[in-house]
């Protein structure tokens, strides 16, 4: 396999040595292209691999690529056997950030000694210091969380230190998974090498960076879902938007599982609340946020009931859920509140397929329009007599797709503009995010044509994207974040990796590094490189290129 390290969040793998075979190809840096060329071996020379060859020829392969300048104090690698890496200290006031940094730490270990046996000593020890600066308590990611880093290698004759500044623990994860992108196995040598001589700081361009993963189509594993979490967490996305129910399908089982009961699609096809919990542990461990969203429509259980009762019934007994203190909003609410730490995604998506030839609900009723937003949340706490939602659920912001807020007359006029977050999806020509950023609404983008990756499009499409461009300071300063977007009628866990990677990997820089230059020739090979690094970690991404463009670097691109 090409890429020999395992990434820092992933379970113990078995990894087989590769059988003996004559080594006929050596790499070669051009120092003008600082690229490496694939060249036939001479008699009684040292042969030296591609990824050993990278690392040192012009800027390490990062991705997704530091923000900050690079520096390098000098152009060395030096050998390790992994079991001379350690933890020589980590520092922090705080216990519960400690014992998540703890975790971390264990992760990037078990992976890197589970990945290659080492083949002799090496050249020196690798020490690591983790410093978590300021004091902060911050063991949830919040929209104002420091994701910001300082990653310094340095190294004498016989000890590599590598020493990690972060505000926060999220920064310290992020910068022990660029670390595992500066360690790789070189086979020729049979022993891990480490770049040293290298510092630069590195910090996030915008807070929100997300996956929308729709389980209600078409359910995916618990598993499935961890390894996506795994990939994000390769990629530095920090939000997973868990699209959890639709019309098709309600598998949140809350309580005896009434309602999965009718309707999941089997009853090994739900989830339940400790699995949720779990997934967003696992998630929380790997710096990532889980948005659930349940919509305040009928979208998700109402149409699911015409196979139990009449058309008339199914509308008539929604109403009934939406409206009374023992509806499905309050049936959710006490379902979920546990599970919400900063904020929930209230849908809202297609509210207007709700209008039948025999018009149970007119565009005209209250129950579906003229609200302000603000009456739009509080017909939601409404649902709790005796409880606040917010208090309730503990959140401080509240998503919602635009088409719910634009039947409302007056959603430029509402006061909670610091509560509500618009997730614009329509296709990036429409500028449809203009009017909310003119009404004062902070939002996330997910243009349709673009970054809904169900559209098939190439990686290199998703990756010229960049709709902020020609945006005022003052626009941009509304936009939190972006998200790519995975509907799942024709996808299946079968199919899961493929379609988001590494498609969701070039995103990822996007809206990590946010270069101005979008020409995907100068990002091809680096993207290759993480392509690999994914594949050896279990995930299963998509081919970006002919197997010889890989092994001759730049002569695709």
């Amino acid at each position: 396999m090409y890429w020999n390290l395992s990434s820092i969040h992933f379970p113990k793998q078995e990894f087989r040595e590769p059988t003996a075979e004559v080594v006929r190809w050596t790499y070669v840096c051009e120092n003008s292209s600082q690229l490496c060329n694939r060249r036939l071996i001479k008699f009684n020379q040292e042969a030296q691999t591609l990824q050993t060859c990278q690392m040192s020829c012009g800027i390490p392969p990062l991705w997704p690529k530091p923000t900050g300048q690079i520096k390098f104090l000098n152009r060395k690698a030096i050998s390790f056997s992994k079991d001379s890496i350690k933890f020589r200290s980590l520092k922090t006031e705080n216990f519960s950030v400690k014992r998540l940094l703890i975790g971390a730490t264990d992760i990037f270990l078990s992976n890197l000694k589970s990945s290659s046996e080492s083949r002799g000593a090496g050249e020196g020890n690798v020490d690591i210091f983790v410093t978590i600066i300021g004091g902060t308590t911050a063991t949830a990611l919040r929209l104002d969380v420091d994701e910001s880093y300082k990653l310094e290698i340095t190294s004498n004759i016989t000890n590599t230190k590598v020493s990690i500044k972060s505000a926060t623990l999220f920064g310290a994860r992020h910068a022990l998974e660029t670390l595992s992108q500066l360690i790789w196995f070189d086979d020729s040598l049979g022993l891990y090498k480490i770049v040293t001589g290298i510092k630069f700081e590195d910090i996030p361009a915008f807070k929100y960076r997300g996956i929308m993963l729709d389980t209600g189509s078409n359910f995916i594993s618990v598993d499935g879902i961890k390894r996506t979490l795994n990939a994000m967490a390769m990629n530095k996305l920090n939000t997973l938007h868990w699209h959890i129910t639709n019309e098709l399908s309600f598998p949140f089982c809350y309580e005896n599982c009434e309602y999965a009961k009718y309707g999941a699609a089997s009853s090994n096809k739900i989830y339940k609340t400790e699995e949720i919990t779990e997934i967003m542990d696992y998630a929380t461990m790997r710096g990532i946020r889980v948005v659930l969203e349940f919509n305040n429509n009928l979208d998700d259980l109402g149409v699911l009931l015409s196979d139990i009762f009449d058309r008339r019934i199914q509308f008539e007994k929604s109403s009934h859920f939406i409206n009374s203190s023992d509806s499905l909003e309050h049936i959710k609410i006490n379902g979920i509140h546990s599970l919400v730490p900063e904020m929930i995604h209230l849908g809202g998506v297609g509210v207007d397929h709700f209008l039948d030839e025999n018009n149970f609900y007119s565009i005209e009723d209250p129950i579906l329009s003229g609200y302000s937003a603000h009456e739009y949340v509080s017909d939601f706490q409404s649902a709790t007599p005796k409880s606040d939602l917010l208090e309730k659920l503990k959140v401080s912001k509240v998503v919602l797709w635009p088409e719910t807020l634009e039947q409302f007359k007056n959603f430029s006029k509402t006061s909670d503009k610091d509560m509500l977050i618009v997730h614009v999806s329509s296709e990036s020509s429409e500028r449809s995010q203009d009017k909310f950023f003119k009404a004062g609404y902070k939002v996330i983008i997910s243009h349709s044509d673009v970054w809904f990756l169900n559209r098939l499009l190439p990686w290199s499409a998703v990756y010229a994207h960049r709709p902020w461009q020609n945006y005022s300071n003052a626009q941009t300063d509304k936009i939190l974040g972006a998200e790519v977007c995975l509907w799942t009628e024709n996808i299946d866990e079968n199919s899961l990796d493929a379609r988001l990677w590494p498609n969701a990997a070039a995103f990822a820089e996007v809206v990590w590094s946010n270069f101005a230059e979008t020409r995907v020739g100068f990002a091809t090979d680096r993207l290759d490189v993480q392509r690999q690094r994914m594949l050896r970690n279990g995930i299963m991404a998509a081919p970006i290129q002919p197997q010889w463009c890989s092994l001759n670097p730049g002569e695709c691109s």
